[in-house]
């Protein structure tokens, strides 16, 4: 909430920082892409930076003028998925949108019985290499996956004790580059394959609501707690 946008070289030393100008700032979500560009959710809108000088690219536009944002994701073809608590949206990597769900999320996601505000907000949004879509939503005990063009796939989890199961709701998603899915609830980080049985679980000491892998197959997260940022090897 200070503002500040860090960069780091892979080995962890420092490279850079800038800040954000806004009179409203709430920076809920993060997304960097190949070519160097930052995306940022800020206050609910989605800002376009370039990475090293924090250069104000433009704004992204919904088409939706009261829907705000709570997370984002790079897509393969470095566009943007973007979720609201009622909508997913997607943007070409000029920025320009392309297309948004139809139906309401909670619908999608939870049947038509069920009313919006079984989604209340999204927590999380991870992409994979075939631009499947992972969400982390409160309150549900769920990760969700979506197809590419935004149909329901699976729904991994559920609310229980034990591996393969969440206390809370998920806060954080990630997938690497084998299609595995990492979540993170007060457990730690539950490991899950490509079809959504539990692997593992990595004990995690602090409290994260972030975590992404970068393009050597590293896991990035979030220590809240220890305000550090954390990155594991994947041995396998």
């Amino acid at each position: 909430d200070t503002g500040r946008i860090q960069i780091f070289a892979p080995d962890g030393s420092f490279v850079n920082q800038w800040e954000l100008q806004s009179d409203l700032l709430y920076l809920s979500g993060l997304a960097a892409t190949r070519d160097g560009s930052l995306y940022a959710v800020v206050s609910g809108d989605i800002h376009r930076y370039e990475g090293k000088t924090g250069s104000l690219l433009g704004t992204l536009s919904t088409g939706d003028d009261f829907e705000s944002i709570d997370d984002i994701a790079v897509t393969s073809g470095g566009g943007l998925v973007a979720a609201s608590s009622d909508a997913l949206y997607w943007f070409n990597s000029d920025g320009q949108l392309v297309r948004k769900t139809e139906q309401p999320l909670a619908d999608i996601l939870l049947g038509q019985s069920n009313s919006v505000a079984d989604v209340a907000s999204v927590n999380s949004v991870a992409v994979d290499g075939s631009d499947n879509i992972y969400l982390a939503i409160f309150p549900q005990y769920f990760i969700f996956k979506l197809s590419s063009d935004g149909s329901l796939i699976d729904r991994i989890g559920g609310k229980g004790e034990g591996g393969g199961k969440f206390r809370t709701w998920p806060y954080a998603a990630a997938v690497d580059g084998q299609g595995r899915l990492f979540a993170y609830d007060f457990s730690g980080i539950q490991v899950f394959d490509a079809n959504g049985d539990y692997l593992a679980t990595i004990s995690l000491e602090g409290l994260t609501y972030d975590m992404v892998f970068n393009l050597q197959n590293e896991l990035l997260v979030m220590d809240r707690n220890a305000n550090k940022i954390a990155k594991y090897v994947m041995n396998r």
